[in-house]
This record gives C-alpha cells, sequence and structure tokens, in this order.
C-alpha cells in the first residue's frame, strides 16, 4: 500500500502480507492519521483484482482502524479532523483507493487510472529499497510490533543510528529559490506546508510538523523519526525570527533519516555528530537568506492554528 497527500504525491509505503498484523494496524494508524495524508492505494501482492467482499472488508478493516479520528457527530466534530473513509475501485478492480471524507481526483491528474499508475510506479521503484533487511520499513515495522528496543536492551535512538547504512560526507544547503520559498510559506501560510520546497529539493519525502506545548525541559523542537514529524514547542518559540531556524533544524534530521545517513560507526558518536551538523546546516541557510534579503528578525512572527 502508498499513502498519498492531497495533492497526489506519495510520501510513504508499506509492505505486508497479513493486513491483520498489529505493525500493519499501527502503520495505517500512524501513516494515514498524519496532517497531510488524504489517500491509501493499496493493491494484492499477487497481482490479482479484488472482489467486492475483499473492497468491502479491507475498508471497513480501514474504518475501525482510524475511528478515533472521525467524527460520529456535532458534538465531537472540533475534536476529530474527518467525517468518514470512501472507497474507490480503479483499474479493473486491481486497486483500491481509499480516501479521507471525500473521493476526490488530485488536480495534478486527470484521470483515476494516470493516478493509480503514478502511485504504483513510486511503490515499484522504492520496493527494493524498502524490502531490504534493516531498512527504514523494517525498522519503523519493527517499532510498531513492540519488538525493538526493550526486547533488544537498547537505546531506540541509538538503536536507529546503529542500523543506517550510508556513511555520512557532507550537506550541500539548497538553493536560493528554495529557501526563499520556505521562507515565504512559512511566513504567509504558516508552518503545515513550509518543507514541501525543501523535501522536493533533497527529493525525499515531505515530513510533518506539528506543535506541541508540553514538550520535556526546555526543548523547542524534536524529530519523531518514527512517524517522520517535527515537533515544535510554540510557547518557547513564538516569534517568527525563532521558528524559520527550529524548522530547519528538525527538517535536516528528517533528511539525515531519509537518506540512511550515519554520521559514525558508534552510535552515541553519531547522534551527537548530526547535532553538531544540523547547528551548520541552519547556520549556513540563515546566512544565506540574509544575503539574500531575507533577515528573519526583520519580519513579524504568525499565528500559529
Amino acid at each position: 500500500m502508498a499513502f498519498a497527500d492531497e495533492g497526489g504525491e506519495p510520501y510513504d509505503l508499506h509492505l505486508t502480507d497479513d493486513l491483520q498484523s498489529y505493525g500493519t494496524w499501527e502503520a495505517i494508524d500512524f501513516k494515514f492519521s498524519l496532517p497531510h495524508s488524504n489517500y491509501i492505494l493499496i493493491w494484492r501482492r499477487d497481482g490479482k483484482k479484488f472482489t467486492p467482499r475483499e473492497s468491502k472488508y479491507v475498508t471497513k478493516y480501514v474504518r475501525d482502524d482510524m475511528k478515533d479520528f472521525i467524527s460520529d457527530g456535532d458534538s465531537d466534530a472540533k475534536e476529530k479532523w474527518h467525517y468518514k473513509v470512501t472507497m474507490k475501485m480503479v483499474d479493473n478492480d486491481s486497486c483500491l483507493i481509499l480516501a479521507w471524507d471525500k473521493m476526490k481526483l488530485p488536480e495534478q491528474y486527470d484521470i483515476w487510472g494516470e493516478f493509480s499508475f503514478f502511485i504504483r510506479d513510486f511503490l515499484d521503484e522504492n520496493i527494493d529499497e524498502i524490502s531490504k533487511p534493516g531498512s527504514l520499513h523494517e525498522r519503523e515495522l519493527a517499532i510498531y510490533e513492540g519488538r525493538i528496543p526493550e526486547m533488544l536492551g537498547e537505546n531506540i535512538v541509538e538503536l536507529n543510528h546503529k542500523l543506517r547504512s550510508n556513511a555520512y560526507d557532507r550537506y550541500e544547503i539548497p538553493s536560493d529559490s528554495v529557501l526563499r520559498e520556505y521562507f515565504m510559506r512559512l511566513k504567509e501560510r504558516g508552518y503545515v506546508d513550509a518543507c514541501k520546497p525543501l523535501a522536493v529539493h533533497y527529493k525525499i519525502t515531505e515530513p510533518s510538523v506539528k506543535m506541541e506545548n508540553n514538550l520535556p525541559g526546555t526543548v523547542i523542537v524534536y524529530y519523531d523519526f518514527v512517524n517522520h514529524v517535527i515537533v515544535l514547542s510554540p510557547s518557547r518559540i513564538p516569534e517568527f525570527w525563532q521558528q524559520v531556524p527550529a524548522i530547519l533544524a528538525g527538517f535536516f534530521n528528517h533528511l539525515a533519516l531519509s537518506k540512511d545517513w550515519r554520521f559514525s560507526k558508534d552510535s552515541s558518536e553519531s547522534i551527537q555528530r548530526e547535532k553538531d551538523e544540523a547547528d551548520k546546516f541552519v547556520q549556513e541557510s540563515l546566512n544565506r537568506l540574509i544575503d539574500i534579503g531575507l533577515d528573519p528578525r526583520k519580519y513579524q512572527r504568525i499565528n500559529f492554528i
């Protein structure tokens, strides 16, 4: 199955031979509940068509999984994000599409078949990578199923760094046009999709950004690598000039995870070096923004909503 945002861009994948497994239940729960998530596209592993009974069963399964995010009336409508999960069969019943609330074809596609073919190509291009032992998909699934870190007796963050496969070389900051678009999106539209131009530039999936006031200690930003979410504390960074570098710092952590960068063979050293590299990435990006006339300190704050 593949997960796509409202614009029809894929952002994550999940493979399973058992729809009823706890790992699949949790994967759907985590990935389809992200703020930018809008579609799930599902194919059978054996390539066969869905029968009417199977399509109804899968749809009910996902609806049951996501019931905590669906309003059942006016009494809790403000506390829930959605009203229903809708279903559509395409490609001669070989692809099941589920969508939040209304089944609307993303604007960049002319027909549903074009949408499903594009997402399927994305899945086929990445299936070998996510099927590898030690892949990010495998690590996430192990967490969903409760197989780590307690059973392995290891710190979950250190374990994540230990399992990364690509030795880190160095980063390159985004181009001026990408930095400008990031800056203006954050200034004019808020944090929700501010990272999109950065993600497109680095050819990775876009992380979610959310606000949470009860972060521990004096933490202002941290990256949830299980759910690919940058979490900010709005009460501690209320000003726009504070938000610009905070999100960039979280994005670097997301970039490192997406590229599977290992900064050192020693997990503790790898974690520390990632922090150091994130600081450099943020500082260089800020310096470049100032050079092109976008000094965050000269702009007013935005309101978190």
